[in-house]
């Protein structure tokens, strides 16, 4: 039995639960910030007949990226979810592979990252997803904050391959920022104490 076919979603409201608020402060990332970007969700276990909450971000297709510190899944569809900056047409796009990377980001950055529109994977199975974001959008600088790992490079290397193809559009890989950590989210958290 699936994720979904045992759990309902019962409630959504903003992130108010200690539980959830300290499990992004062990990430590197802030209350303000967690506030922000997600919602908590309340959820009910058919099986188990249990309430339990967990942080929710939504994507494009309505459906929640489900996240606590035992269950990683999705409600509803999986897709990308796009978080546009805070410039009106920006000339960077940010793209990261799931909601805990993204968010230690925001977090080390205080925002200042992110003028430029973000788009998170949350899978790799949705990559194929960016290119129609860049096509002849006018984006400049294409972001991305891949894990150090193989799958990592083999999504850069896409997405290098496509911007080579699409004129004016330059690849900036950040992944050198944080050579030596398996992520964003390891970085951030090794290297910049939780800021209150």
């Amino acid at each position: 039995m699936n994720f979904e076919q045992q759990i309902t979603m019962t409630k959504i409201q903003a992130v108010s639960d200690k539980g959830l608020i300290a499990y992004m402060a062990g990430l590197g990332v802030q209350a303000h910030t967690t506030k922000k970007y997600l919602k908590e969700l309340t959820l009910y276990n058919r099986a188990a007949k249990k309430h339990f909450v967990a942080l929710g971000m939504l994507n494009e297709e309505e459906g929640y990226e489900v996240r606590n510190l035992h269950v990683s899944d999705c409600i509803g569809e999986r897709d990308i979810s796009v978080i546009r900056g805070t410039q009106i047409k920006p000339n960077h796009l940010h793209v990261f592979l799931d909601m805990k990377d993204f968010l230690a980001v925001v977090a080390r950055e205080k925002d200042q990252a992110f003028k430029g529109d973000a788009l998170v994977l949350h899978t790799w199975d949705l990559l194929h997803k960016v290119p129609p974001y860049l096509y002849q959008y006018g984006y400049k600088d294409l972001h991305t904050w891949m894990p150090n790992n193989h799958s990592g490079r083999q999504a850069r290397n896409k997405l290098s391959a496509f911007c080579a193809c699409e004129p004016g559009l330059q690849h900036r890989a950040m992944n050198g920022m944080y050579w030596g950590y398996e992520n964003a989210t390891e970085w951030c958290v090794r290297e910049k104490p939780l800021r209150a």
